[in-house]
């Protein structure tokens, strides 16, 4: 199971809403937001590292050919910036 520590913050507020600090329980990470109208909504994400996600991506017939951050192939992710994007191939039948 991915660890991801929780990341302390502030509630910050936009045109569109406020919301909460993310929060992190285990691999998932959570941000509540509420609405001018004072509706609110949690969302939820699954949270991968490069192996669970290149494990996840071969089960299903895909390769993981780049783990990289800040949208930029050659910028690796490390632990003061964590964020991952992948890009995945389908393997050909």
């Amino acid at each position: 199971m991915t660890k991801v520590p929780a990341k302390p913050g502030k509630r910050k507020a936009s045109r569109d809403g406020a919301h909460d600090p993310p929060r992190c329980e285990g691999d998932r990470l959570f941000v509540r937001v509420t609405y001018p109208d004072g509706a609110d909504e949690e969302f939820e994400w699954q949270l991968f590292t490069a192996p669970e996600m290149k494990s996840l991506a071969e089960s299903i017939g895909f390769d993981l050919l780049i783990g990289c951050t800040e949208f930029n192939a050659e910028t690796k992710p490390s632990p003061e910036n964590p964020r991952i994007q992948f890009v995945l191939q389908k393997w050909k039948n």
